[in-house]
């Protein structure tokens, strides 16, 4: 998702492969849980079956880090709101650059 610049690009490119008839495999690299968690949630949407999503596991802390549930190489995805996930205030601030705290 950070690497297409968000969300919308990447439905964008899903939505334009699958329309041309090409299949998509899922990937990541070096993404935040919460980046994890929605590549998931968008391989689930438009019924990507093969996946390569990684990187939460390579960044020692992070926003919804122990939210993340695999079950036999299988993501569980979470229920609720938006991604299913709770991100407290303060675990965001603490990844903010010192210039952005104010």
């Amino acid at each position: 998702i950070s690497k297409m610049a968000g969300l919308r690009r990447v439905r964008q490119s899903i939505e334009m492969a699958q329309s041309a008839g090409l299949g998509v495999l899922g990937s990541s690299l070096t993404e935040s849980a919460v980046g994890f968690i929605a590549a998931a949630h968008l391989n689930s949407a438009y019924n990507i079956l093969y996946s390569d999503l990684n990187g939460f596991q390579f960044l020692a802390d992070g926003p919804a880090h122990d939210q993340i549930s695999i079950v036999n190489g299988t993501v569980e995805l979470p229920q609720g709101h938006g991604l299913g996930i709770e991100v407290a205030e303060q675990d965001v601030r603490r990844f903010l650059a010192p210039s952005e705290k104010g």
